[in-house]
């Protein structure tokens, strides 16, 4: 609310030059508004377009860095919130407020008492078991190991050696809810990942020809009298050997040699 007349009249005046006042009364200022709101989402340089299109020339080279410089930040972000695949929370609705509820009388009881868990334990890992020829048939089955929808089946239900460490190193009182959730619902694919994927073939064929040995390729292996246990080797060397391999990212510009002197490797040591 303007109160004297020198300010009126120089709200009138900074209408028309320019000035931080906006006149929203003349014609087509909205629509301008809104083209001018457009221009910006669609183009990740809007305050240099706009320069080129009215004036017919480039703006000064600082505001286009200035510019890129946003521009750059605003995709690193995107690319950041991409790659940081949000977990979704097991056992609470997406609806409910943050308020946690579970000492409430009101608070749902579990599907199962202790007995009824039992019994379904037992009975899942009565399931697990598998003879000889099925720990076979098995193997044959998901020797394309990724590609295989039985080979993502089996796993799931089992302890792999993926996972071994982590379970093996938990602490007797630390919850192993968050745990459960990785084994179980994990769905992280890294860029180091897809490297090591697409490199694979490429390393077995390296080993093979370096140390003159045959490597067959192998599925998913269910250790018959502890059938909750299951491993997928890269390989099979023979009766007795198997083949696990690593092709870090970060070594993709040296040779085995050079990567354990830079100690990419810390389990290696050259001899």
């Amino acid at each position: 609310m303007l109160r004297n007349g020198r300010s009126c009249d120089d709200s009138l005046i900074a209408k028309f030059l320019g000035g931080k006042r906006i006149t929203y009364s003349l014609k087509d200022a909205y629509n301008t508004r809104c083209n001018i709101s457009a221009v910006h989402f669609n183009k990740s340089l809007p305050n240099y377009t706009f320069h080129k299109f009215l004036y017919k020339y480039n703006q000064s080279s600082h505001t286009k860095k200035y510019e890129e410089r946003r521009c750059k930040a605003r995709e690193t972000a995107a690319k950041r919130r991409n790659h940081l695949k949000l977990k979704e929370r097991l056992f609470v609705s997406k609806n409910s407020n943050t308020q946690d509820n579970s000492n409430d009388s009101k608070a749902e009881k579990p599907d199962l008492d202790l007995n009824q868990y039992s019994e379904k334990y037992q009975e899942f890992i009565k399931n697990l078991a598998l003879d000889d020829n099925e720990v076979n048939n098995l193997e044959m089955e998901t020797i394309a190991q990724r590609d295989s929808a039985v080979w993502h089946f089996e796993r799931r239900k089992r302890l792999t050696a993926s996972y071994f460490g982590q379970v093996c190193h938990k602490m007797p009182h630390t919850s192993c809810k968050n745990l459960i959730k990785i084994i179980l619902y994990s769905k992280i694919d890294t860029v180091h990942m897809k490297y090591g994927r697409l490199h694979e073939k490429d390393a077995v064929k390296y080993i093979s020809n370096e140390l003159k040995i045959e490597v067959n390729s192998c599925g998913f292996f269910v250790k018959k009298e502890e059938p909750y246990l299951g491993a997928t080797p890269d390989g099979l060397i023979g009766d007795d050997g198997i083949l696990e391999i690593k092709c870090p990212s970060s070594c993709a510009k040296f040779t085995p040699e050079e990567a354990i002197k830079e100690k990419k490797f810390s389990f290696l040591n050259l001899i």
